[in-house]
């Protein structure tokens, strides 16, 4: 997830190569709670607009959520 969503840009720094995971284990929970694209990227957007307090992007973090759902379902095949 790092590389798809780095709303701060971190992806450089191997030191933060964790700083998304509260995140990614919440958007992992709706995955596995049957969550559509558009639930995952308002969470997405939510974070951060109202955690990070930077403008979000729910056009991008739709486009992230479509992927993560793709990868589920090629995973439980």
């Amino acid at each position: 997830m790092l590389h798809e969503w780095d709303p701060i840009g971190v992806s450089e720094f191997a030191e933060a190569s964790d700083e998304y995971d509260a995140y990614a284990l919440q958007v992992y929970k709706m995955v596995r709670e049957h969550a559509d694209a558009d639930a995952i990227a308002r969470y997405l957007n939510w974070v951060v607009t109202s955690q990070m307090w930077l403008p979000g992007n729910l056009d991008q973090y739709r486009a992230i959520a479509t992927k993560v759902l793709a990868i589920h379902k090629l995973g439980h095949r």
